[in-house]
Order: C-alpha cells, then sequence, then structure tokens
C-alpha cells in the first residue's frame, strides 16, 4: 500500500532525495556515472518517452508507434498504463529501456 504524503511532506523527501543523489554523485565509483545509473533504474516519464517517438503531431507518433491515438493519449495523461508489449515497441522506437518506461 502506499503512503500517502502532505505537500510539506512530499517537499522534505525530495529534498532529502535529491541530497542523497548528490552525496552519491560526489562518491568515486570507479568512473562510474551514478546520476546516469540512477536514471536508468528510476524510469522515465512517460511524456519523456512520448516525446521521443518520430511525429509531428500526437497522430503522427500513434501510428509511429502502432497504437491509436487515443491509447496513447491515456498513456500521456496517466489515464492508461503502458503493457509491457507496448512498452518494448516504444523502447525500440526511442533508445529507452522497457524497464525505464515501465518504471513511470
Amino acid at each position: 500500500m502506499k503512503k500517502r504524503m502532505s505537500g510539506m511532506q512530499l517537499q522534505q523527501a525530495l529534498s532529502r532525495a535529491k541530497q542523497l543523489v548528490m552525496e552519491l554523485a560526489a562518491l568515486d565509483c570507479d568512473g562510474i556515472d551514478v546520476r546516469l545509473l540512477l536514471r536508468q533504474q528510476m524510469g522515465v516519464p512517460l511524456r519523456s518517452v512520448i516525446e521521443r517517438i518520430p511525429g509531428e503531431t500526437l497522430r503522427d507518433k500513434a501510428k509511429a508507434a502502432g497504437v491509436t491515438y487515443q491509447t496513447l493519449s491515456g498513456w500521456q495523461t496517466g489515464r492508461y498504463k503502458i503493457t509491457k508489449r507496448n512498452a518494448e515497441r516504444l523502447a525500440k522506437l526511442t533508445g529507452y529501456s522497457v524497464r525505464q518506461i515501465m518504471n513511470d
């Protein structure tokens, strides 16, 4: 079950998370880019994924992704969850990994 947070609690959690990322980035990890590693593990917002799909309009992007305009719009607004099969398609089109897309 997800914990419900107030606005103030959320701001404090985000501030602490940012501080931890900065601390990790400052560590010597045998040349590993910790920030890149964290981004790969945490996922990316579907809006960012959709922006990378080839096409000028949302309809063009939907066609390139092999889904309907309504489906793509639903992903963008959070109304629909993406399936693994569709995440695999988007991964090929955008360069993101399936894991990054599914962890949105």
